[in-house]
């Protein structure tokens, strides 16, 4: 079970409590050459964070972007999650 912070990340199907997340599915950068994207992937991450997103998923084309290094310099338990995708 992944949760950010103290909140779950699952609802608890038993207290009928739901909670929300925001979030983008689908972000490119411009690690590939290929890419449509004009910023970097700690370019993203930050804009993401300030702009009060819980978790981000880089989806280059044609490459799975490494979020590990960038996610274990910039984490911070409860704000942001970058996700590979």
């Amino acid at each position: 079970m992944l949760s950010l912070g103290a909140t779950p990340a699952v609802a608890d199907v038993n207290s009928g409590s739901l909670r929300w997340y925001r979030g983008n599915t689908h972000t490119h950068t411009r690690f590939v050459s290929e890419s449509d994207a004009n910023e970097t992937p700690e370019n993203v991450d930050c804009w993401f964070k300030s702009h009060g997103y819980q978790f981000v998923v880089i989806t280059d084309h044609e490459h799975l972007t490494d979020a590990g290094p960038l996610t274990a310099a910039n984490a911070t338990p409860g704000e942001c999650l970058l996700v590979q995708g």
